[in-house]
């Protein structure tokens, strides 16, 4: 891999939630607890939302986020699974 290649941004596992909200269509309903949360996003995704970082993390060492993937597409992803 070469040393100048574009890597995908490292997210927060909050910004991963907030999208997951999203796509769960609860963008403007926080629950509150972060463990209620967690609980909502793991139901939902079938992973924990550090799961989903280290996927995502993991494909973009390895370059493998297409150019214009983003978060939401692994984690509509996993929504099929």
């Amino acid at each position: 891999m070469d040393e100048d290649t574009t890597m995908a941004p490292t997210l927060s596992l909050d910004e991963i939630i907030s999208v997951g909200r999203d796509i769960q269509n609860r963008s403007s309903r926080r629950v509150g607890a972060k463990v209620v949360e967690d609980r909502y996003f793991k139901e939902y995704f079938g992973v924990c939302p550090l799961v989903v970082s280290i996927v995502w993390n993991l494909l973009a060492q390895h370059d493998l986020i297409p150019e214009k993937g983003e978060i939401k597409h692994l984690l509509w992803a996993l929504v099929f699974f």
